[in-house]
């Protein structure tokens, strides 16, 4: 069935608009996963921190 030349730019417009709706939702898991990321990486350095206060800790007490 061939579309009439007004229907045209319609298709175009909401073709454009669904593929930048899906780019922000893309960019927006990804800086998501960013975000993730650097707070896991945030965790284990305080989880690193925290076991050597507690390893010193122990050492003081069984001097």
């Amino acid at each position: 069935m061939p579309q009439d030349a007004s229907t045209l730019p319609q298709l175009e417009t909401a073709e454009r608009n669904m593929r930048s709706e899906a780019d922000a939702i893309v960019a927006s898991v990804i800086e998501d996963a960013e975000v993730i990321h650097a707070t896991l990486k945030a965790s284990s350095i305080a989880q690193i921190v925290i076991a050597l206060a507690a390893v010193v800790a122990l050492l003081y007490f069984l001097r």
